[in-house]
């Protein structure tokens, strides 16, 4: 299934998951997830394989929050309007921030913290090479930072930046050595550790330093909030975070 996917690009056959007994049954298993067949009469006919019952649990997680901040505002859509004035293009880093964070919402945890962190290297570089005070002697000269491990890297930049506070810089270090483990050693995160990549979403964001620092969820239901609800939200988020360095 690997080799129809990723060699001949058949991306639309789904991963083969392991059996998890605490969800599923064998029998669900091998009928459901890997269709399987027995014959004995030399294919003649086929019979489902099911060593015993079906018995499937769902087990679902639900995240309601009020915090309606991240979602489009009236204001947002002022912002909206001027930068499409400006002829404003999103850099490469956020659209491969917007691409991990997708990723995220939609549940794949392992390959969000592959994606996530090769948005961080994308942000930093794009921070480093487009910055105007550039040269090429500068970029000779700091050579030696590029051959840093990522973690290094993005601890010395993350501490430049006012709005990036010391815990998301502790948890967006943690998040790296997940991915390492990841790539390096078939880690499966877990539904824990997304704190870890969360912080390492907004630390990305800011470091991009575009206009919008927003991660709406397209699993949070059919809500609404109340006008008075939602000024009271944003008054709120407008004061001053004394955790910020």
């Amino acid at each position: 299934m690997n080799i129809f996917r990723e060699l001949y690009r058949q991306y639309w056959i789904r991963n083969i998951e392991n059996w998890d007994s605490r969800t599923k049954s064998l029998g669900t298993y091998c009928n459901y997830d890997l269709s399987m067949k027995y014959s004995l009469n030399n294919g003649k006919t086929w019979t489902k394989f099911q060593p015993d019952a079906h018995r499937h649990e769902i087990h679902v997680t639900s995240e309601i929050s009020d915090d309606f901040s991240d979602y489009i505002s009236k204001d947002d859509w002022i912002e909206i309007k001027s930068l499409f004035k400006k002829s404003f293009i999103p850099s490469m880093a956020s659209v491969f921030l917007t691409q991990a964070f997708a990723t995220c919402d939609k549940g794949d945890l392992k390959k969000s913290f592959i994606e996530t962190v090769t948005a961080l290297e994308i942000a930093l570089e794009c921070t480093i090479k487009k910055n105007p005070k550039i040269t090429k002697t500068i970029i000779d000269s700091i050579q030696s930072f590029e051959s840093l491990p990522l973690r290094a890297q993005f601890g010395i930049i993350a501490l430049l930046y006012n709005n990036i506070n010391s815990k998301d810089i502790e948890n967006s270090i943690k998040a790296i050595e997940i991915r390492n483990n990841i790539v390096h050693e078939g880690y499966s995160p877990k539904e824990s550790e997304r704190f870890f990549l969360n912080s390492l979403l907004v630390s990305i964001s800011r470091i991009i330093n575009e206009q919008v620092t927003k991660f709406p969820s397209i699993n949070s239901g059919n809500c609404l909030m109340s006008i008075d609800s939602w000024e009271k939200l944003k008054n709120k988020k407008t004061k001053p975070n004394s955790g910020y360095i």
